[in-house]
């Protein structure tokens, strides 16, 4: 994974725009990472249907997670962020009735507050 540390502020003279990806920049932004990543160990060559399939399939992930830099009509790079807690987030979908009883003595016992309960985040 390519990663860039920011380490203090600084002037960039460019007149492009920073914006998140479309479904139509999908081509020219494989072509962006083939060119820029062909030859290095463990890439993979990528197509736009392949791009589309990774932001559909992957949790908490969308076009507005991946931004690309356009100037004159050409994108010149992109970067793409994923929320990490959005993909940890985890929800009681139930709990079996010996964990409700568990959590019910507890809770009465005043050891510990009590399991969550269903819908619980």
């Amino acid at each position: 994974m390519a990663v860039l540390a920011v380490r203090k502020e600084m002037e960039v003279v460019s007149e492009g725009k920073v914006r998140p990806v479309q479904s139509q920049d999908l081509a020219k932004l494989a072509e962006l990472l083939n060119t820029t990543w062909q030859g290095h160990e463990l890439y993979e060559p990528t197509s736009a249907e392949t791009l589309a399939q990774f932001i559909r399939r992957t949790p908490a992930f969308s076009h507005d997670n991946l931004l690309v830099l356009e100037e004159k009509g050409e994108i010149m790079a992109c970067l793409g962020g994923w929320d990490w807690s959005q993909v940890m987030r985890v929800t009681v979908k139930a709990l079996s009735r010996r964990l409700q009883m568990i959590g019910w003595l507890l809770a009465t016992t005043a050891f510990c507050p009590g399991f969550p309960s269903r819908g619980t985040r």
